[in-house]
């Protein structure tokens, strides 16, 4: 039982300190370790809340505020499933979680808004991936998360709630594609594969980012006071690949 993860660095440098998995509890107390996938908006809030009752930050990263807010929560109520669905509502932007902790072994926990996060049922064991890619060499079926839900998984069971509507039934859908297909996703070759994502990435880059109540939208990472973005009469978007 256990997490990994490779991601970039979406704050501060990459560096073996900002790596994951990333440890939340007291100092000298670890109580669990997580990895994650996403921006979270509010971390520096939420950071200075959680110093001012004393835990100590060992990264730049905004994932370690996630393990801090849940090992917080897990403090107050003793099961990690349900730390993790009370430190959720407090988190802005977007996550993909997988998330471990001594107090509960053999258990996987995590959650996803924004970033896609997918089930697999084994012979003995569950998995959680962020993409069916890294399942598909060891089970055909799957059940895909949708947003606002968390999954709890042991080796021998799994359960999937909604955090606003309590337990659900999961749809259990079947990898219908070998291992050695995995990259193409059972497209013919790479730009049709990539030109039929359009829609799902389009989604998923504005996940977290768009306010309709407030009709304004946040660009995380810019770094630009939103004084100077209004002055802004010019994009230009580079990329590769």
């Amino acid at each position: 039982c256990g997490v990994s993860h490779t991601r970039w660095a979406t704050h501060g440098p990459a560096t073996d300190r900002n790596a994951h998995p990333h440890v939340g509890g007291r100092a000298g107390a670890a109580t669990l370790a997580l990895v994650h996938n996403g921006v979270i908006e509010n971390h520096a809030g939420l950071r200075r809340e959680l110093q001012s009752q004393g835990f100590v930050f060992e990264s730049q990263t905004d994932t370690e505020v996630i393990a801090h807010l849940i090992a917080r929560e897990l403090e107050a109520c003793g099961d990690l499933f349900t730390a993790l669905q009370r430190a959720l509502p407090r988190l802005e932007g977007t996550y993909g979680l997988a998330v471990v902790s001594p107090k509960r072994p053999g258990e996987v926990v995590g959650a996803r808004f924004g970033s896609p996060l997918v089930v697999g049922l084994g012979e003995g064991e569950h998995l959680l991936a962020s993409d069916p890619m890294a399942i598909a060499p060891h089970t055909a079926r799957v059940a895909y998360l949708q947003d606002g839900e968390v999954v709890r998984l042991t080796p021998r069971e799994f359960e999937i709630r909604h955090l606003e509507h309590g337990p659900i039934t999961p749809r259990i859908d079947r990898i219908d594609w070998k291992p050695d297909e995995v990259e193409l996703g059972g497209h013919p070759h790479y730009m049709i594969k990539e030109i039929r994502e359009q829609p799902e990435t389009v989604i998923d880059a504005c996940r977290g980012r768009l306010r309709r109540a407030e009709g304004t939208a946040h660009f995380g990472g810019l770094n630009i006071p939103s004084r100077r973005l209004r002055r802004v009469r010019r994009v230009v978007f580079a990329a590769c690949g």
